[in-house]
C-alpha cells in the first residue's frame, strides 16, 4: 500500500492539524502534548513562517517518505499548496502506531555542535533543502562551528 495524498489549498491549515485517524485536533501546535500517536512529522516546503508548527528538518524526508511508501501499511499525507506568502507543508500520519514510532527515530538527524542566535540553541543539523545549517531545537537558521566545512567552502 502507498502513502494516500490528500492535497489542500495554500490557506488551509485546521484540516492538516487534524488526525485522520482518531480525530485528535490541533496537532501541529508546537505543544508536545497536542500530538496523537498517529502523527510522524511535518515538512514545511520553505522557511517561511507558518502558524503551524513543522519539525521536519530534524528528519531526512527523502529516506522517511520512501520508508513510508514502501512499508505496507495505511499512511496518509496531507499535503498543502505553497503559494509566496503560505508555505507548502505535508503531513504524515499513519494507523500504525510501532511504525510511526520506529520510522521516527530511525531517520532522524544526528544533531552536532553548533549556535543559533534565535533560541541560543547549541544543536544543529544540515537542512535537506537549502544546504544550510538548522538550529534542531527551533528550526531558525544557525553556525557551524568555525572547524565544520561545508560545500560553499570548497
Amino acid at each position: 500500500m502507498s502513502i494516500q495524498r490528500i492535497e489542500f489549498g495554500p490557506e488551509i491549515y485546521e484540516k492538516l492539524a487534524t488526525c485522520p485517524y482518531c480525530h485528535r485536533k490541533n496537532i501541529l501546535s508546537n505543544h508536545p502534548k497536542g500530538n496523537c500517536e498517529h502523527y510522524i512529522v511535518a515538512f514545511r516546503d520553505d522557511a517561511v513562517y507558518a502558524s503551524v508548527h513543522c519539525e521536519g528538518f530534524r528528519f531526512n524526508r527523502r529516506a522517511l517518505t520512501e520508508a513510508l511508501d514502501n512499508s505496507g501499511a495505511h499512511v496518509t499525507a496531507f499535503d498543502k499548496i505553497g503559494t509566496r506568502r503560505h508555505p507548502g507543508i505535508t503531513v504524515f500520519y499513519c494507523e500504525n502506531v510501532d511504525l510511526v514510532r520506529e520510522v521516527q527515530q530511525r531517520h532522524k538527524k544526528v544533531p552536532v555542535r553548533g549556535y543559533c542566535d534565535t533560541c541560543k540553541g547549541d544543536e544543529v543539523v544540515l537542512h535537506d533543502d537549502f544546504d544550510y545549517p538548522v538550529c534542531f531545537d527551533c528550526g531558525d537558521r544557525a553556525e557551524f562551528p568555525a572547524w565544520v566545512t561545508t560545500p560553499d567552502d570548497d
